[in-house]
């Protein structure tokens, strides 16, 4: 079993990597951004870099499972 960390992607990269930091002790092993839809702006790639945790994900609306996207079928430029 994995464990993925969601993270809004509403929350500036302040919280990001508070939030990242806060859950080292679960240890989990990915990142899922959450709220691309929603958000007016991208974090910046260095929150990714600085984790340094893959993100396997990210969400884009409100029909689950139809608005997941792998970041393999996406690009970074298309969702940064």
């Amino acid at each position: 079993m994995e464990t993925n960390l969601l993270i809004s992607m509403t929350a500036s990269p302040e919280n990001m990597l508070a939030t990242t930091s806060r859950f080292d002790k679960v240890g989990y092993e990915a990142i899922i951004f959450t709220k691309l839809d929603e958000a007016t702006l991208r974090p910046d790639l260095h929150v990714v870099d600085q984790v340094g945790k893959p993100v396997y994900y990210v969400t884009n609306g409100q029909n689950v499972p139809q608005d997941i996207e792998s970041l393999n079928r996406l690009s970074w430029p298309e969702w940064s």
